[in-house]
C-alpha cells in the first residue's frame, strides 16, 4: 500500500525545523570591557586615574582632565622644563604625552619613543581633602598631596623609576564637575562627577648616585617631557 504524503509532508517539514534549530549557533556573549573606578567622588576619580594609567587606556585616560587643566613641573627637580613651559602644559599636551607613552609615537623632538610594555604607579594617600584656599568652596574643591612610586618598563628592557630617589611628591587639585571649565560632550558637567584641573610636580631634586639602578631614576614630569 502506497504510504499517505499528506501526512509525511508536515511531519518531514516539522524533523527538518527541529534540526535546524538544534544546530543554530548561539550568539557570543558580549566583549566587556575593562572596569575602572568611576569618577563620583574624589577618591575613586584618583583611583580611576591609577587605573587608566596603568592599564595605558589612551582613549578614557584624557577625560578626567578639564578644558583648563595645566600640569606644573617642579622647580626644584626639573627648573629647565619649568622654563621651557612657563605656563605648564595644557590637556593637550598630556593627552599626546600619555598617548605616546601608551601606544609609542615621535616625540615633540622628533624621536621616537618606545610604548611602556608595563606600568606600576602608588599613590599614598589616595583620598583628597577639601580645598578652601583663595576663597574657593571646599565643596566644590579638592586637593592631594601624594608621594609617588612609578615604574615603568619598557620592552627593549630600559627601565624608569620615579619616587625612590629621593621621596617625590605630586599634587592634584580636582574640581566638581558642575564647577569645572571646559568640559567636553563626553564629559558630563554634574555633581556627580570629579575631574582633574590642576597637576603640581612637586618633588626635590634627584640625589646624585654612582649606583647602576639610580641611572634609571627621574621624576615624573621629566619622564612626561620624553614622551611629549
Amino acid at each position: 500500500m502506497r504510504p499517505h504524503t499528506g501526512a509525511i509532508l508536515p511531519l518531514a517539514a516539522a524533523i527538518v525545523a527541529s534540526l535546524s534549530c538544534s544546530d543554530s549557533t548561539v550568539a557570543p556573549p558580549p566583549v566587556v570591557g575593562p572596569q575602572y573606578p568611576s569618577n563620583a567622588l574624589p577618591a575613586s576619580t584618583i583611583r580611576r586615574f591609577v587605573a587608566l594609567y596603568e592599564t595605558k587606556d589612551a582613549v578614557e585616560y584624557p577625560k578626567l582632565f578639564t578644558g583648563d587643566f595645566r600640569f606644573e613641573f617642579s622647580n626644584s627637580a626639573d627648573p629647565g622644563l619649568v622654563i621651557l613651559y612657563p605656563g605648564g602644559w595644557t590637556k593637550y599636551d598630556e593627552r599626546i604625552a600619555a598617548q605616546n607613552l601608551f601606544q609609542g609615537g615621535v616625540n615633540a623632538g622628533g624621536g621616537a619613543v618606545e610604548a611602556a610594555q608595563v606600568i606600576e604607579l602608588s599613590l599614598t594617600p589616595t583620598t583628597p581633602v577639601g580645598d578652601g584656599s583663595a576663597g574657593k568652596d571646599s565643596s566644590l574643591y579638592k586637593t592631594l598631596l601624594a608621594s609617588i612610586e612609578l615604574q615603568i618598563d619598557l620592552p627593549s628592557g630600559d627601565r624608569f623609576v620615579a619616587g625612590e630617589a629621593p621621596p617625590q611628591t605630586n599634587r592634584f587639585d580636582l574640581v566638581r564637575g558642575d564647577a569645572a571649565v571646559g568640559l567636553e560632550a563626553d564629559q558630563p558637567a554634574d555633581s556627580l562627577h570629579w575631574y582633574v584641573y590642576r597637576w603640581r610636580d612637586e618633588s626635590p631634586p634627584l640625589k646624585p648616585s654612582f649606583e647602576p639602578e639610580q641611572s634609571e631614576a627621574t621624576t615624573w614630569g621629566r619622564l612626561k617631557a620624553l614622551y611629549r
